[in-house]
């Protein structure tokens, strides 16, 4: 199921994530879908949108909710986010 992102991290406040295996022309996948990002909220700042799928946060791969806590525990700033969105691998820097 999906979680609202805030339970996981203040940055993400704002996004319905959930754990998937992504199966596109990159492969298969563990990583962590958004069903949705509300306009403007913190995972809207930091580049969510609907459908992407993160990979990866600050350079470290994230497979489940647990490595995506791990990875913004102890209010660790969310600098960088690689994700698949449609069919192209993006990464942004949050600003």
């Amino acid at each position: 199921g999906y979680v609202e992102g805030g339970t996981v991290s203040r940055y993400f406040r704002g996004a319905l994530l959930g754990e998937v295996v992504d199966d596109s022309p990159f492969g298969k996948l563990k990583a962590i879908a958004v069903a949705r990002a509300e306009q403007d909220s913190n995972a809207w700042r930091i580049g969510l949108r609907a459908d992407d799928v993160v990979i990866a946060v600050n350079d470290e791969r994230v497979e489940d909710l647990d490595d995506l806590r791990k990875v913004t525990r102890d209010n660790r700033e969310v600098w960088q986010l690689k994700l698949r969105r449609g069919s192209r691998i993006v990464t942004m820097v949050a600003r």
